[in-house]
């Protein structure tokens, strides 16, 4: 019997059936340790520079922590990708018919800014097979 596929357009079943729940909560929890380990690394700056290290650090461990699960999870990867402009990397998580990247927004119903990356990662939507 063929499997049936969820319906690509509709998205929360999608992405659970291109993400095993045991990936997703790896990925959650490297995030959310980037903070702590941001957190801490930042506690022997004075405030000032502290501010601006913080979010440099704390992206650059979630990015670290997440390329780390990389084969650890059965059709998902997670690898380091240079930006369109080749001036900046970010982790690309795949799986069969899907990706992820690592973005930070003030709150969670702000969209993350645009970047030349992202709208060429959404624009080969297409090269996913059915």
């Amino acid at each position: 019997m063929p499997q049936i596929l969820p319906d690509p357009h509709d998205p929360v079943p999608f992405f659970l059936s291109e993400f095993p729940d045991t990936a997703l909560r790896a990925i959650c929890r490297s995030l959310l340790s980037a903070y702590k380990e941001a957190e801490d690394e930042c506690k022997g700056f004075p405030e000032e520079p502290a501010h601006d290290l913080r979010p440099i650090y704390r992206r650059a461990s979630a990015e670290r922590n997440v390329q780390r699960l990389n084969g650890l999870y059965p059709g998902v990867s997670a690898e380091y990708s240079l930006n369109y402009a080749k001036n900046c990397y970010h982790v690309i998580i795949r799986s069969k018919r899907a990706f992820l990247t690592i973005s930070c927004v003030d709150n969670p119903q702000h969209l993350v800014r645009t970047a030349v990356f992202r709208n060429i990662y959404s624009a080969q939507q297409d090269m996913f097979p059915s």
